[in-house]
């Protein structure tokens, strides 16, 4: 088998059994040249490893398709949707040339996940690394984009409303609890966290504790050390970015069972932006050195949060590209930018679909 390659790492440190096993998972298939192997808005749960060949990764319909990237030998591509980070699609695949792939669907990944095979972990891990850098480049651009202003327009539908009607769902009233919130049901806001096994939550409840904080109280600083992560179980957390216009903007407001922090844990670089309660807020403080170990641990509470962290990351890339869209096609419309430059971003909005297809 010669499927070894530069973007392939999830292959690398198996034991002989586990290839093997992975192997028997997927199935083989020779595919034509301009064969369409992923459509965008799909909701399938498969994804595909190039053992040879050349794919493209496209957005739109034809003619009007924009290519966005392109894999080769080694790659793989339709994680997000194998592994339910996202509902639907949000590129196309097809190929370019006559191309050997592997087709691991859901069945299959369940079961390498069952036998514990490291194929499950190291593909977690590489998604999770690829998330993370596709919304700090998305973040850092959209920071560009907008100099100037104080804070990011809402997008349609979404409003400080939302989350009270969430809060009102969820604990039954519109403002934050004055209680300490239970750390086992604080789990259940977060999609990832719930329905946890009782073996699980044995060992992840005493390492995760409530954090009371004020309106205006930070939690970290752009260009400060990166700290603990954690999630918010009432209240809103604003995220601040300082421009070079010397403002900080409001980039964006983070809610209920949002996780704040993990992006410099986990790619060793700064925080994102500076986090600030907006209102008084109850979070659920999760250690740095445990998400640490979520990245490179194979245990079933790293696991747990290196899943938690996966849907974070992949929500917040939907988000932010939808608002790099929306500026981008705005500012083109508005004359402010044209051309190349307008090209250019929307081009970098719409490269998140190599992440997210």
């Amino acid at each position: 088998m010669t499927i070894d390659g530069p973007g392939l790492q999830v292959l690398h440190g198996l034991k002989l059994t586990e290839l093997d096993a992975f192997m028997a998972a997927c199935i083989p298939a020779q595919v034509p040249a301009g064969t369409l192997l992923i459509a965008e808005g799909d909701e399938d749960r498969s994804m595909l490893f190039v053992r040879d060949g050349e794919l493209e990764i496209f957005v739109g319909q034809p003619p009007h398709e924009v290519v966005v990237g392109r894999l080769d030998r080694g790659a793989h591509a339709g994680a997000v949707g194998l592994l339910r980070l996202v509902d639907q699609r949000m590129a196309s695949v097809r190929t370019r040339t006559q191309s050997d792939l592997l087709v691991l669907e859901r069945a299959g990944l369940e079961r390498l996940d069952s036998d514990g095979n490291s194929v499950v972990s190291n593909l977690e891990v590489d998604i999770l690394h690829a998330l993370i850098e596709r919304l700090r480049e998305l973040t850092n651009h959209l920071v560009r984009l907008t100099e100037g202003r104080d804070s990011l327009p809402s997008l349609p539908g979404q409003s400080a409303s939302v989350w009270a009607r969430m809060r009102r769902y969820l604990v039954g009233e519109d403002e934050p609890e004055e209680f300490e919130p239970d750390v086992a049901e604080a789990l259940q806001i977060c999609p990832e966290l719930r329905g946890l096994s009782p073996e699980v939550l044995e060992l992840l409840l005493p390492q995760l504790s409530p954090v009371a904080v004020g309106e205006g109280e930070r939690l970290c600083d752009q260009d400060g050390d990166v700290g603990d992560a954690y999630m918010v179980v009432s209240g809103r957390i604003g995220m601040y970015r300082s421009t070079r216009l010397g403002g900080p903007m409001l980039l964006a407001e983070l809610g209920l069972g949002d996780l704040l922090g993990i992006e410099g844990i986990i790619d060793f670089g700064s925080p994102l932006g500076t986090l600030v309660a907006l209102e008084p807020s109850w979070l659920l403080r999760i250690p740095k050195a445990l998400c640490g170990e979520a990245v490179v641990m194979r245990t079933p509470v790293a696991r747990t949060l290196r899943r938690a962290m996966m849907g974070a990351a992949a929500r917040r890339l939907q988000v932010t590209t939808r608002r790099l869209v929306q500026l981008g096609t705005t500012q083109v419309h508005e004359g402010k930018v044209a051309g190349e430059e307008a090209n250019e971003v929307l081009r970098l909005a719409l490269s998140s679909a190599t992440a997210l297809c």
